[in-house]
């Protein structure tokens, strides 16, 4: 389905998890032929370690969803400190959140771009350009520094050329290429309890039958359960057409089972 892919460490492979597809990790990478991979990626919290290290005198003090849940502040509650060095997640890119700061660093921009997501540009680029609203104009003394290896993607060279027409232009090509939504509209069907497999097989057949495209079906984990369900993407010119024949399915499902329908899943 083209959509990125995640190594996973325990199983020693790489998996789209949209699609489901998995395979063994490359000895080398199919583009340049180089072998010496590295695994990238780094939490706040090791962040946080690592900078107070680096800087010794400096207060460095850390925002993020496990912070703010244990300090009780709420997602709209102030800081919880005054600091010099500020590490924050996607939790920054909310307003109420920001202290005044004129230096501002995005550490991995490349996972925020290279997300098993359609949408990960899109939304790299609304939070790019968050962060440099947030460091201040350039004329005032902010400065956004930005972290990653391919500096030539459009969502970075939008920001750098603070060109939203230049992202728009890139990102629709490789939507329309790949058909994904404004050329098509997306319905994603999930089936869980003890008929989820017929339940998600009727829910694809029925896709098919109006002309969508089926991807999966792929099993799928309810955050903090060990219920696994079965869930498929159906990428269709009108959701309105193949909704319907979906809503037989779910109104028709087994006691104890379930399917649940999201069009224009975000």
């Amino acid at each position: 389905c083209e959509a990125g892919m995640v190594f996973e460490r325990s199983k020693r492979a790489v998996r789209c998890p949209r699609c489901g597809h998995s395979a063994d990790p490359p000895d080398v990478c199919p583009s340049c032929g180089a072998h010496d991979f590295r695994l990238v990626g780094a939490g706040s919290e090791r962040l946080q370690e690592q900078l107070g290290k680096a800087f010794p005198s400096a207060r460095v003090a850390r925002m993020d969803p496990d912070v703010l849940a244990r300090e009780g502040g709420g997602e709209s509650g102030p800081p919880a400190e005054d600091c010099d060095i500020y590490v924050t997640t996607w939790i920054g890119t909310k307003e109420a959140l920001r202290p005044p700061v004129s230096l501002v660093g995005v550490l991995d921009a490349d996972g925020l771009i290279r997300r098993p997501n359609f949408r990960a540009a899109e939304n790299a680029f609304h939070a790019l350009a968050e962060m440099a609203e947030w460091a201040g104009p350039a004329s005032s003394g902010g400065r956004l520094i930005i972290q990653c290896t391919d500096a030539g993607h459009h969502s970075i060279q939008a920001l750098v050329r603070a060109d939203p027409d230049y992202f728009a232009e890139r990102e629709l090509e490789l939507r329309a290429e790949l058909d994904y939504p404004p050329f098509s509209e997306l319905i994603r069907a999930t089936a869980s309890g003890p008929d989820a497999v017929s339940l998600i097989d009727a829910a694809a057949e029925a896709g098919r039958r109006t002309g969508a495209r089926v991807l999966g079906p792929v099993p799928v984990r309810e955050p903090g359960t060990n219920i696994e369900s079965r869930q498929i993407l159906l990428k269709c010119k009108d959701a309105k057409e193949v909704a319907s024949e979906l809503r037989d399915i779910l109104i028709g499902a087994p006691r104890g089972s379930m399917l649940h329908l999201d069009v224009d899943p975000r």
